[in-house]
């Protein structure tokens, strides 16, 4: 008899033991002292192709980022000479006529909404408010949009662009992009942009001053002006 009380004893300790261990476990998670969670850093990739490490930034890749949204966002806003509508599609059918002018389809966006989302996902909202790819114009008194929906697709009109069609041929190999002011949330960005007509002939330069910031996760070009 005095033998199993002795067991029973020593089976409470034990369970008094194990019970006191969960606990201080438990409050050591909720505390955050100690975590299930590897150390290693977690590598996130934006949408704008750049590996972003712990929010941290290098000049070079800053300018990375400047060279990507360049080419997929500021050729396509302020300097193609006709409205940004993906990929043209081809074939029959592809044309319309509205007010006497030309539209033609897009392969890419079936629908302005999804165009303009892919283009915030390069530009924040207040710049591409204030850009030139939806804008209408007046031509002897006929108003022309940029863009109209039809039957499920979207249809471009270039006649309010009034953009350099040759810049949209610039030289990347030979334009720079420097930056500045590099924090892990906005930096400051000069574009030296050099192009050529379609001979590439009478080479020119164009600068334009932008800022950079990021939101969600993606760096967007905030601000744009020609230098």
């Amino acid at each position: 008899m005095e033998q199993e009380k002795n067991n029973n004893r020593g089976v409470i300790v034990l369970l008094v033991v194990i019970i006191v261990i969960l606990a201080l476990l438990c409050i050591l998670f909720a505390t955050g002292t100690i975590s299930l969670k590897s150390n290693s850093v977690d590598n996130n990739q934006n949408s704008n192709g750049i590996t972003d490490n712990n929010n941290l930034i290098t000049n070079n890749e800053a300018e990375s980022i400047l060279k990507n949204l360049y080419n997929d966002a500021v050729r396509h806003i302020y300097n193609e000479g006709v409205s940004y509508c993906g990929t043209y599609a081809t074939g029959d059918n592809v044309t319309l006529s509205l007010n006497g002018f030309s539209y033609t389809k897009s392969a890419t966006f079936n629908n302005f909404a999804e165009l303009e989302n892919y283009l915030k996902g390069y530009m924040t909202d207040s710049l591409l408010a204030s850009s030139n790819y939806n804008k209408s114009t007046t031509f002897e008194g006929t108003t022309i949009n940029s863009y109209y929906e039809k039957d499920g697709s979207l249809y471009c009109n270039g006649w309010n662009k009034g953009g350099n069609m040759s810049l949209a041929n610039y030289l990347v190999n030979e334009s720079t992009f420097t930056a500045s002011n590099v924090t892990e949330n906005s930096f400051d960005g000069v574009i030296k942009a050099v192009y050529s007509d379609f001979d590439n002939n009478n080479k020119t330069t164009k600068s334009i001053k932008v800022s950079v910031v990021k939101e969600n996760n993606s760096w967007l070009l905030n601000t744009y002006e020609e230098l």
